[in-house]
């Protein structure tokens, strides 16, 4: 149970700093994101989500396998600097509030977990419910007068299934129609509602640190920028201005969603807005681009990496140690 204990707190804690650390490279990147490539972006802030936990994940096991393995502890020689943790243990009650910690981090990663878990299968459910009730000549999408009021949105975390009210297709042009299917479909293709919980999953690990859910924002802004451009291939760009201005006016009521099917996933971004960015022209950025700056970026942490692997395996070595003997005194 120590070990569990110390690994949770560990992974927290890895969590936040990483993605703390990682705040400033990523609002740089961030800057050389083109507003032209909606997709692009979305998958540098998917990316960016999951960097955090991932890397927390393999730091807190490697702190826990080095004090097991036949390793030098950096404690045996003076000479040896590193970020040292041994402070803990001469902190007043240390082990008692350091095993309260352990026990908070264990139950937030208990909720994270049990949490995506719950939403996969209800997200799984929905979308088998959904099939059910598609006729056979519907395709991957129906038409619902169950709820009042103007929704669309899809369900399902593999191929999916759009669902529409029917007020909303009541007032909608042959074209309109086939901008809001081709956006609601493209959210399928690039599988969204499962990422989306994902990237949940990813900001409650560190949600010590309001990052991770602001990553997931912008990752939600990106993503339906991504299907109005998808929409606006398949019709038109006025076709989908007009959608969304449509949308945004007869969005004052909020309905409720047919029994026993609602949405995963939350577009995070007003119809207006989403309607406001697709008419403007892209803005210019005197950034470089992408690529070269995360190519940068990667080199530069590499490098730093390699020139202070001692002093970080030292630090991790010393994380680990202290963490276990002290909650090991409790």
């Amino acid at each position: 149970m120590v070990a569990v204990q110390a690994a949770a707190l560990l992974l927290i804690f890895y969590a936040v700093a990483v993605q703390v650390l990682a705040a400033l490279p990523v609002a740089a990147a961030a800057e050389s994101l083109s507003q032209s490539k909606p997709r692009q972006a979305a998958l540098f802030w998917l990316a960016v989500s999951l960097f955090a936990p991932a890397v927390a994940g393999l730091l807190a096991a490697i702190s826990l396998v080095m004090p097991a393995a036949d390793v030098i502890s950096p404690h045996l020689e003076r000479v040896r600097p590193h970020l040292c943790w041994r402070f803990l243990t001469h902190a007043p009650d240390a082990p008692w509030h350091l095993h309260i910690a352990s026990l908070l981090a264990l139950g937030l990663i208990a909720f994270a977990i049990i949490r995506f878990l719950w939403r996969w299968i209800s997200s799984r459910r929905v979308e088998e419910r959904a099939r059910r009730m598609l006729h056979a000549d519907a395709g991957d999408s129906f038409i619902t007068s169950e709820a009042e009021g103007n929704f669309s949105f899809t369900v399902g975390l593999s191929d999916g299934v759009v669902v529409i009210s029917s007020d909303l297709v009541r007032v909608l042009s042959p074209a309109q129609l086939r901008a809001l299917l081709a956006h609601e479909q493209a959210h399928i293709a690039r599988r969204d509602n499962l990422w989306h919980l994902l990237i949940e999953l990813a900001a409650t690990l560190a949600l010590p640190s309001p990052l991770g859910f602001l990553y997931a924002s912008r990752r939600r802004a990106a993503a339906e920028a991504d299907c109005d451009a998808r929409a606006a291939q398949a019709t038109s760009c006025d076709t989908v201005t007009e959608l969304l201005l449509m949308l945004a006016e007869h969005n004052q009521r909020h309905p409720g969603h047919p029994s026993g099917l609602a949405p995963v996933y939350q577009p995070g971004i007003s119809p207006h807005d989403r309607a406001e960015r697709l008419s403007s022209p892209p803005r210019p950025t005197l950034a470089p681009p992408l690529l070269p700056v995360l190519a940068v970026e990667v080199a530069v942490i590499l490098a730093a990496a390699i020139i202070a692997r001692h002093w970080l395996a030292d630090t991790l070595y010393c994380a680990g140690e202290t963490v276990l003997s002290v909650l090991r005194m409790h």
